[in-house]
């Protein structure tokens, strides 16, 4: 399946995370599709239940080496719910930085979210 005949496409991961390994099984594929895809944009949505796991994984991420990663972590504001956070990563994100701002600025009063961007 990888590489992709098409130049530019999209890879779009959406892991179980029900499991306690499951960060670094991502990171071990990030590693095989950075070998094998060099173009395309990556997209993981991941739930952020605890927070220094997930700076870890944005610490050993980087080591990776790919070249532009954004990623936008989304809280549900003023919830008794107990999964309120999640976040997005892009990976060899297209030119679309400030249309996802306006975006992101839009939904945060809408939907009562707070959004943060990290740009590794």
């Amino acid at each position: 399946m990888l590489p992709f005949k098409e130049n530019r496409g999209l890879i779009f991961l959406d892991p179980p995370f029900e499991v306690k390994n499951e960060f670094q099984k991502l990171l071990e594929a990030l590693k095989k599709i950075k070998l094998r895809v060099l173009n395309n944009t990556v997209l993981i949505w991941y739930p952020i239940k605890d927070l220094s796991l997930v700076c870890d994984v944005y610490h050993n991420y980087k080591n990776i080496g790919f070249k532009e990663t954004m990623i936008i972590e989304y809280e549900l504001l003023n919830s008794d719910k107990n999964m309120v956070k999640c976040g997005l990563m892009l990976i060899n994100p297209p030119n679309i930085r400030g249309e996802l701002e306006k975006l992101t600025e839009y939904l945060s009063g809408t939907l009562n979210l707070k959004f943060t961007y990290i740009y590794l």
